[in-house]
């Protein structure tokens, strides 16, 4: 593992414990009504999130397996479809959040701190990127 890789890792790891530490503090913001609020706003989301990374995975295992060759394009797209579920998941519970009228505050924070995870794991896909080359 290369310099890159490790800072990559550190640099993922910092910024996903700062997001899930504002996350953490942005919750107990919430008010009793409001945390049951966003229990129930979730209660179905909980239940689906994993597919598309099942669906993922199986793509990129499969690839993997009969297109060996393409290692490198099947590592790419997967970092590529990793990103865009992370961002599209959780631009999806932010708009729901707002639907169901949250405190901006705490929709501020939400937001905030998945911009921090967001931003760790951009930074360990480049790092990953640019070690492999």
């Amino acid at each position: 593992m290369d310099t890159v890789t490790i800072i990559g890792i550190g640099a993922f790891l910092a910024l996903l414990l700062s997001g899930r530490a504002l996350s953490e503090r942005n919750m107990s913001s919430l008010r009793p009504g409001e945390k049951e609020n966003l229990v129930e706003s979730l209660a179905r989301y909980r239940r689906i999130h994993l597919i598309p990374l099942l669906l993922i995975a199986a793509w990129f295992l499969a690839g993997s397996r009969f297109f060996g060759g393409a290692n490198a394009i099947m590592q790419y797209v997967l970092y590529a479809l990793l990103c865009a579920y992370v961002l599209g998941s959780n631009l999806f519970i932010y708009l729901k959040l707002r639907r169901r009228s949250l405190p901006e505050k705490f929709l501020r924070g939400y937001l905030l701190s998945r911009l921090l995870t967001f931003a760790g794991l951009v930074l360990l896909v480049l790092s990953l990127v640019f070690s492999g080359r």
